[in-house]
């Protein structure tokens, strides 16, 4: 879905955002902002829509890097899935 303002959006649901990426290394923070940061020139969640990345290769968490990524992302508030079972079970 793409917004008036050129934003795009994978998904949207009534009460969730969710982001689709292929892998980790396909995640920019600096993108994930125009979801959970108010002061961000992007913004739009005005809603205060859940938010989801979903992730669809499998995460190596054994990587600090990715371990450190995804802390990051969650301290945003954005919530990460892996699999389409663990996505199913986060939405309402």
């Amino acid at each position: 879905m793409r917004l008036a303002n050129g934003i795009v959006i994978d998904v949207a649901t009534n009460d969730e955002l969710i982001e689709v990426k292929n892998s980790t290394t396909s995640i920019h923070l600096e993108q994930l902002d125009k979801y959970a940061n108010k002061t961000n020139k992007n913004f739009f969640n005005y809603s205060s829509k859940k938010v989801i990345i979903y992730i669809d290769k499998p995460m190596d968490i054994s990587n600090n890097n990715t371990v450190k990524l995804i802390e990051k992302i969650k301290n945003k508030g954005i919530t990460v899935v892996n699999s389409l079972d663990e996505l199913k079970g986060k939405l309402k």
